[in-house]
């Protein structure tokens, strides 16, 4: 089945944010957009504001277009859980909740979109996935509608759940060519931790490549635990915060720099072992 939403130039769908006493957290409504287990989607040229509950929700479809959409205001922008082989281009995401979330994702790439959320600005996990010519910027626009927080907490945190079984073994995910500034946290992963919804298979690799990276205001925590992961930074620019560790990572951690610079002295916290310091034009493995 094919199914396409096409908005001619203007178009706005408003959620209001309906308010639902009986709903999710107690405050929810109804959500915006919602299809579920559609072959063949194509959503392109809407504006939806003030969601009542998550925006676009696609649930298992496959062969996904997304092109010019915004979203703004509200809750999640796109839901993706189960989605295979989705393509987002040319969109404008401004959220107070996550602006791309799902686990269970088979090829995604996401090109040329403007993410901005008072929560987290991709909270995913599956495989073939990548970010291309983003940028990622906080703090939020508009405020998170249960804690009427602004600050963007994370670029990309882990999504992977056990009580919800998934078909895609190998994780991967990489960011490449983008902008990050203005955000608490770069990445929180915690492998196996079920309070954080990282209890599913486990993160194999993390790759940020040619991203610029800038006022990260708290130490990130990436974690393996029990399970061998790699994060590579490849020709990035990263600007310290003053007296704050970019990252505390774990020895299951295998961490590359290639060609990294970095501005400032800046710290890496590893669990029982050395702090690391990198200034500088950059190259580590570990």
């Amino acid at each position: 089945m094919d199914v396409a939403i096409t908005g001619d130039p203007g178009s706005l769908i408003d959620g209001s944010s309906v308010r639902d006493p009986n709903g999710e957290e107690h405050f929810r409504g109804p959500m915006g957009i919602v299809l579920a287990r559609v072959q063949g989607v194509r959503l392109q040229g809407y504006t939806l504001v003030n969601s009542a509950n998550w925006a676009n929700v696609l649930p298992a479809c496959q062969d996904v277009v997304i092109n010019d959409v915004t979203v703004l205001g509200g809750h999640d922008g796109f839901d993706l859980h189960h989605a295979r082989h989705v393509t987002i281009a040319g969109c404008r995401i401004e959220t107070g909740d996550d602006c791309l979330a799902g686990y269970d994702i088979q090829d995604l790439t996401v090109r040329d979109t403007y993410l901005n959320t008072a929560c987290n600005s991709l909270r995913v996990g599956g495989t073939g996935i990548v970010f291309d010519h983003c940028t990622f910027w906080g703090p939020g626009k508009f405020p998170h509608l249960l804690d009427h927080n602004f600050d963007t907490l994370n670029v990309f945190m882990y999504f992977a759940m056990q009580v919800d079984p998934v078909t895609t073994t190998a994780a991967d995910v990489t960011i490449r060519n983008a902008s990050i500034d203005h955000v608490s946290h770069l990445v929180t992963y915690l492998q196996g931790e079920p309070t954080a919804l990282q209890d599913g298979p486990a993160l194999q690799s993390l790759t940020f490549d040619n991203v610029q990276i800038a006022n990260i205001t708290e130490t990130s925590l990436f974690v393996g635990r029990s399970e061998n992961v790699a994060l590579r930074l490849k020709e990035c620019v990263i600007t310290p915060t003053t007296s704050v560790p970019l990252l505390h990572i774990d020895d299951h951690v295998r961490l590359t720099l290639d060609h990294v610079f970095f501005t400032a002295p800046t710290t890496f916290l590893v669990t029982d072992g050395p702090t690391l310091t990198f200034n500088g034009l950059t190259d580590f493995s570990r």
